[in-house]
């Protein structure tokens, strides 16, 4: 027995310790347990199969099959260019293999995999999206980038030279790109030659030579590409704690669960900022009474909330401009001294270009996807904007009044 070890057919006993109890109770004597070695990518070539109709698009929950083990995780699909470098794609190919990114146990080359969209599907005709095969561990080191496009408008002409905003959040930036080509929609060609050392209000202002003058109205691009990281999801599959007429679900890929899309308009970006400009803090800088800004500020949160709760999908960047438009508000109330309100000045222009960029990316999402009843949404959100402005401006001068008869 040493020497030869267990024969076939021998029937073998297991002791497993820290079984789940659920395992125990939904277990079902038909269905057997199949019992093997494991041994200790990331990468993988994915070709989409012939009868499958559909593209896969990067980023959508799939379901892997690479041996003993099964897992849903989000790929990010890739093709190599002649530099070397990965280029994110957004949806496979047709009729050519791609590289597919993933986070995943390891496993050796050459290994088979088997790729389904979910195990509950029996609606579809043909359920297997694609066959792939483990290339190698790579272990996260291959950087994989997408082209992207940087917009800024010039904020001053000078013959050939032009100061561009919007472009650049950090002189730092401008540093890295010097010398990187630019164009305007018009079709002239220009670089970036350095950072601006002019007094302006911010950073991020960088100076630029152009084959000819440009005009004040003309949009400048530059195209970069971004370093895009590979989703760390990782989510197994668990039949053993299931009952036996349940089929194991895991994340719903994108548009599986019929729900209506949230357009979100950004309008109420426009709105606060009106709020804070017109009711500016300076009228009620007086030492010793803190005046209605105190109130006003409460009331624009309050707007701003409401607003929020109504159009807002609640997404990590507008809760970050949520929280700075509060700390910027009550800043601008409680500034005595020149340098707190040239602070403030700086700041609120910094908040009012990461809150452009914002409104110009949702318009982009909202033109590709919208539906008729969510643009009749948002037509009732602006009419009933507009009468907040009406209420906002009577008490205004309501207010005003007030404070010159006292």
């Amino acid at each position: 027995m040493e020497i030869e070890g267990f024969r076939a057919g021998t029937y073998v006993r297991f002791e497993f310790c820290g079984i789940p109890s659920l395992m125990v109770k939904n277990h079902d004597p038909a269905q057997p347990i199949l019992v093997g070695v494991i041994s200790t990518e990331e990468e993988a070539r994915l070709e989409l199969h012939s009868w499958h109709t559909k593209l896969l698009k990067t980023k959508d929950p799939i379901i892997v099959s690479v041996g003993w083990r099964r897992y849903q995780t989000t790929p990010i699909y890739a093709l190599e260019d002649h530099h070397g470098n990965y280029r994110m794609l957004n949806r496979t190919p047709r009729n050519m293999p791609c590289l597919a990114m993933f986070w995943g146990p390891h496993a050796p080359p050459n290994t088979g995999l088997a790729v389904v969209q979910s195990l509950a599907d029996k609606k579809a005709a043909f359920r297997f999206l694609g066959k792939a095969s483990v290339l190698y561990a790579n272990q996260g080191s291959e950087k994989i980038v997408k082209k992207s496009k940087r917009i800024g408008t010039p904020c001053k002409i000078s013959n050939k030279t032009a100061f561009v905003k919007d472009m650049f959040s950090s002189d730092l930036e401008i540093a890295n790109f010097k010398g990187t080509k630019i164009q305007t929609t018009s079709g002239i060609d220009g670089k970036i030659d350095e950072v601006c050392v002019q007094d302006f209000m911010r950073e991020g202002i960088a100076k630029c030579t152009f084959k000819h003058k440009i005009r004040k109205r003309d949009t400048i691009f530059m195209h970069v590409y971004e370093e895009v990281e590979v989703p760390r999801f990782f989510n197994p599959i668990m039949e053993g704690p299931e009952p036996p007429d349940r089929v194991w679900e895991g994340v719903n890929a994108c548009g599986a669960t019929d729900l209506p899309v949230c357009v979100y308009s950004g309008f109420q970006y426009s709105i606060v900022w009106w709020f804070i400009s017109y009711f500016s803090a300076e009228p009620y800088q007086s030492v010793g009474s803190q005046g209605p800004g105190v109130y006003v500020t409460a009331l624009i949160c309050f707007i701003s909330y409401f607003l929020q709760s109504n159009i807002n999908p609640l997404e990590v960047k507008d809760q970050d401009l949520h929280s700075r438009w509060s700390s910027v508000m009550q800043a601008e109330v409680f500034a005595t001294s020149e340098e707190e309100i040239l602070s403030v000045k700086r700041q609120k222009e910094d908040l009012k270009i990461a809150c452009d960029e914002r409104r110009r990316e949702i318009e982009v999402l909202a033109r590709r996807r919208q539906a008729v009843e969510q643009l009749r949404a948002v037509r009732i959100i602006e009419v009933i904007a507009e009468l907040w402005d009406l209420v906002f401006v009577c008490l205004t001068i309501m207010s005003n009044c007030s404070l010159s008869r006292c």
